[in-house]
């Protein structure tokens, strides 16, 4: 029903009287199915069935408990579609209606056409969908990235949020020549630089040049669809004046508030949404659940959180091996370690920097394709979300 609604179809939904569950948006149901006679069924589907141009079942054809509801269907024509959700059962018999039957994968079809004594030519498969954006409950700015740059589809996806203002020290660049050099594999590699500070007018000129199809800045995204990072310039002294009130506020009641960019999150000043100037973390969980690849290549580092964040999400990390810090928190026989200078030591690159690069691309390859996790996963994140399905799956048998 999701997929029907989101692609402009206008979807109505036949169900048991006393229906009173959740549908999405935009669906019409129709609570008028009765448990009685099947003259009395095909009255009332009958109604709405006339109205559509394709008429979806789920397992009316296939349940001895809906044996009525599948022959009254047999006597109202339509162009229908049959789901099968369970599995087919080769000595189970049934009475075939009308129509294409839904089969849940390949290997079972020929199954569900003896079942039913139908050609297979009259069958397809449609696969059960599991997008991240439901799954998870994603924020609509994730939605909107991964949209938009198809970030469901990538071979390689690094999700690296750091402070624009210091793109060199943390190795932006570094980032987008490992990423170039994935793609001159064949493979299809981006890199999401989340903004994880104030996003100024002076930060983005500094990044804007290097924006593409697959060098992706939050700070650059337009303001219209991302309402997290516009100007912290414009709106700085009403987040002073909210902080002086919150500060009042909390000293009142005998509190100290240490924190002077935002009020407290229980206060009534809280800003409202346009004024929040970085992207929420949430955002930056969410990309990481969906990547698969974390090269820490900065110059310098204490404890990196978004290191540790991106291990919680199981992202294949990559530390810097001429910062010796970094030693500290990988294991020396199971991690990787590139060598990309820092502020403690400087690589001299043999023969050169770029065929270095290129070897590490080969690397990176080589560890992905031989982890099951990560393959399994690309698969389910490429082939099993709705629009994949909808476009390959269920779009061709609407027409």
């Amino acid at each position: 029903m999701l997929m029907l609604t989101e692609h402009g179809h206008e979807a109505h939904f036949i169900t048991s009287i006393g229906f009173n569950d959740t549908v999405p948006e935009g669906v019409v149901v129709h609570a008028v199915l009765p448990h009685t006679s099947t003259h009395e069924i095909k009255k009332a589907a009958a109604k709405v069935i006339k109205k559509c141009k394709v008429t979806l079942t789920h397992d009316i054809v296939y349940l001895d408990s809906y044996r009525k509801h599948a022959e009254a269907l047999s006597k109202i024509p339509a162009h229908y579609i049959h789901w099968i959700h369970s599995a087919p059962v080769e000595h189970a018999k049934r009475e075939p209606i009308d129509g294409t039957y839904i089969c849940m994968n390949y290997t079972d079809l020929p199954l569900l056409a003896e079942q039913f004594g139908i050609p297979e030519s009259r069958c397809r498969v449609v696969y059960n969908p599991v997008s991240p954006d439901v799954y998870f409950g994603w924020h609509p700015f994730t939605c909107y990235l991964v949209k938009k740059y198809g970030l469901l589809d990538c071979d390689v996806l690094i999700t690296y949020p750091l402070d624009t203002g210091r793109f060199t020290a943390k190795g932006g660049y570094k980032i987008i020549k490992l990423v170039e050099k994935l793609r001159d594999k064949e493979k299809n590699a981006k890199v999401v630089f989340v903004n994880a500070a104030a996003n100024t007018k002076n930060r983005r000129a500094q990044v804007k040049g290097l924006s593409n199809d697959y060098t992706i800045f939050t700070s650059l995204e337009p303001t219209e669809e991302n309402d997290y990072t516009i100007e912290y310039d414009e709106v700085k002294k009403e987040l002073e004046q909210y902080n002086r009130e919150a500060i009042k506020e909390a000293e009142s009641k005998g509190l100290i508030w240490t924190t002077h960019t935002m009020p407290p999150p229980t206060s009534e000043y809280m800003p409202l949404k346009e004024y929040e100037v970085v992207v929420p973390r949430q955002v930056v969980r969410e990309l990481f659940q969906i990547s698969n690849v974390f090269p820490l290549l900065s110059i310098s580092e204490g404890c990196s959180l978004t290191m540790l964040e991106a291990a919680l999400a199981k992202n294949l990390v990559i530390l810097n091996e001429d910062f010796p810090a970094m030693k500290e928190f990988g294991e020396i026989d199971h991690t990787l370690y590139m060598k990309v200078s820092s502020t403690r030591c400087t690589t001299r690159y043999n023969p050169n920097e770029e065929s270095y690069y290129r070897d590490w691309a080969n690397i990176i390859i080589s560890k992905l394709e031989s982890c099951h996790v990560n393959r399994f996963n690309r698969k389910v994140l490429k082939k099993f979300n709705r629009e994949w399905i909808w476009q390959n799956q269920l779009e061709p048998l609407l027409k």
